[in-house]
């Protein structure tokens, strides 16, 4: 390979080997943007699109069409040989934001079943959680909504602790979701760690569920959206409140041997307050048995598939 075609190559390929950063303080730094994506720990930023989405006109000399708004109009920019000489990329919208990632280490916390409802918990034997299902996802995905009904998988986890259907159903949402994650959840945990997430700027929100067993229904959800405000944030407590699925399909269960004249109906899932609980707790109180904890940890190593430009490149996050 000659010297110049070395060269040109390694050009080519120098914008997807350059690390995508922003930083929390770029936004607020007093430098106007066209001077801060040019930083390494700012190139990234949300406003740094806006700055590099320019058209490069095609040339004049030998065009029959000359402008960028001719080109969209006779539809080059839907052409392969157009989009690859990078011309007119802001009027094809071709300028695409590089997806910036972020990973969380996840903690469970303050767990409070056996000690803020000691009652209802002395009647059961051999309470505990089921395998936690989290959904990494956008705003069109919804695992459920209060006042819903239960989709099969949220269903299943709730009625047998299987979340297999649940993680199915995740799966099946994409481009929505990212792929589904799973934890373990421990009685009387105060601050363990279980494990890790990985959000992305087109995805920054977190759903859980996970059921408390025995009983016929009944499992701990919370969601939150860890970007708020377009950046994610340092760390973030997710309560874990106590819902009834409104399913109860199951005639039986140790220490709650019952669903009442609603066995083997569906009523939408509803915040459950008793008696689970036990007498003590204000009837308008939602039940919250834990917090997950999402904290700020670093994703070296990573690899996030982003686009810019159109082109798909492996950005080291």
């Amino acid at each position: 390979m000659s010297a110049r075609r070395c060269c040109a190559f390694f050009l080519v390929l120098l914008p997807a080997m350059i690390k995508a950063n922003c930083k929390n303080w770029c936004e607020g730094h007093a430098a106007p943007d066209a001077t801060k994506c040019n930083w390494v720990n700012c190139n990234s930023c949300a406003a740094c699109e806006a700055v590099n989405c320019v058209d490069n006109e095609a040339p004049l000399e030998n065009w029959a069409i000359t402008t960028c708004a001719e080109h969209y109009e006779k539809g080059n920019c839907q052409q392969d040989w157009f989009r690859n000489k990078g011309f007119c990329r802001k009027t094809c919208g071709q300028c695409e934001a590089v997806l910036q990632s972020q990973c969380y280490e996840v903690f469970e916390v303050d767990e409070q079943w056996g000690t803020r409802y000691s009652t209802g918990y002395s009647q059961i034997r051999n309470p505990h959680y089921s395998g936690m299902v989290a959904a990494v996802h956008n705003s069109q995905y919804s695992m459920l909504e209060i006042g819903g009904n239960a989709t099969p998988g949220v269903k299943q986890i709730s009625e047998f602790g299987n979340g297999r259907r649940l993680s199915d159903e995740i799966i099946q949402a994409k481009p929505n979701t990212l792929d589904p994650l799973h934890y373990g959840l421990t009685i009387g945990a105060t601050n363990i760690k279980l494990g890790e997430a990985t959000l992305d700027s087109n995805h920054t929100y977190v759903s859980m569920i996970a059921m408390i067993a025995p009983s016929p229904d009944w499992s701990i959800y919370g969601h939150a959206n860890l970007a708020p405000n377009g950046a994610f944030v340092d760390s973030l407590d997710v309560d874990m409140h106590l819902i009834d699925a409104g399913s109860c399909d199951i005639p039986g269960v140790d220490g709650f041997a019952f669903c009442g004249g609603r066995h083997g109906t569906t009523e939408p899932i509803f915040y459950r307050k008793s008696p689970i609980t036990g007498p003590g707790v204000g009837d308008d109180e939602k039940r919250l048995f834990m917090k997950i904890r999402f904290k700020k940890a670093s994703c070296d190593g990573r690899r996030l598939s982003a686009t810019r430009s159109g082109l798909t490149v492996e950005v080291m996050v």
